[in-house]
């Protein structure tokens, strides 16, 4: 202040404040990081339904956003663009399909939970028909050759399958003629192919005949 024999000098801002009013500089207001409106897991969720319905070409940018419920700058901030967003979904699903190889990764498994693995497959086809094939199937079709990243998540679904498969077999190719390594890669197959007939239009029946036929003759060999 004049008079007070003290030097003037300009006041300083804290970096976090800002002024209201460039002729008040006494009055700030908090600038504080603006917490998420969305929950990341969910929206991944609802961004996985609309894929695997249309798939990555026939989902739209603007129809993600609308079904994620959040906005474009929120979307970048969270998840990339819109392919980055894809493999986080596929990323997501591959956590969700681990469980499920549960069944056939315990201790003791055998042909029995094979069967019971693909009874919940077309069971879960039939719940859900406008899904029908396996996400990851739907991926592999549109984008496997045109995307090394789809490719590889595609390739370690597949492998985890596999081998969750041969574990489950086994024990009861020990007293079998058929190889368990063959016979789960011959499963994966199935499980790819029971998708796309599902797809096509084949109902649960017709699908759980063609899951029958082949359990039955893993029992008869």
């Amino acid at each position: 202040m004049r008079g007070s024999g003290l030097p003037w000098r300009p006041l300083r801002l804290p970096p976090v404040f800002l002024p209201v009013s460039i002729l008040d500089q006494s009055v700030y207001i908090v600038i504080m990081p603006r917490p998420k409106a969305f929950h990341p897991d969910a929206a991944l969720d609802r961004a996985m339904d609309l894929f695997w319905r249309n798939g990555f070409e026939g989902s739209s940018l603007a129809e993600l956003l609308k079904a994620m419920g959040i906005s474009r700058q929120s979307l970048y901030n969270s998840f990339g663009n819109k392919r980055s967003l894809f493999l986080k979904v596929l990323d997501r699903y591959a956590e969700m399909k681990s469980m499920q190889c549960l069944l056939l990764e315990k201790e003791g498994a055998n042909l029995t939970d094979v069967q019971l693995y693909f009874e919940r497959l077309v069971g879960s086809m039939e719940a859900h028909p406008e899904y029908g094939a396996c996400l990851m199937t739907v991926a592999a079709v549109e984008l496997g050759l045109q995307d090394w990243a789809v490719k590889d998540r595609v390739e370690a679904h597949d492998l985890q399958l596999k081998n969750a498969l041969r574990h489950a077999l086994e024990e009861d190719s020990r007293e079998t003629a058929w190889d368990a390594d063959q016979q789960a890669d011959k499963l994966v197959a199935l499980s790819k192919g029971l998708g796309v007939l599902a797809r096509s239009g084949i109902g649960a029946d017709g699908l759980r005949a063609i899951v029958g036929a082949e359990i039955q003759l893993l029992s008869a060999s």
